[in-house]
């Protein structure tokens, strides 16, 4: 399972096929499922999604000033989990 981080209106559907983004216009992996996805506000990003990111953050701290990069804002994020097919 990997938690992955974008903007809030960035429309996922859960079930559909998810790609692992990295910086924009690379592609980190393929074959990943939508399992969820929720909107939340920056800071109730939990311990526990950081930990299934891959190495983009490893604390609440760090989160802000990445948001611009995964097309975020400070407002809103919608963290997704992916799973491996």
């Amino acid at each position: 399972m990997i938690i992955h981080f974008c903007k809030a209106s960035r429309a996922l559907t859960v079930g559909h096929l998810g790609v692992l983004m990295g910086k924009q216009g690379e592609v980190l992996d393929k074959g990943f499922v939508i399992r969820n996805l929720r909107v939340c506000k920056p800071e109730q990003v939990t311990a526990v999604e950081f930990t299934c990111a891959p190495d983009i953050a490893n604390s609440l701290e760090k989160l802000l000033p990445r948001l611009a990069s995964w097309g975020a804002d400070k407002n809103s994020v919608q963290v997704v989990r992916l799973e491996k097919l």
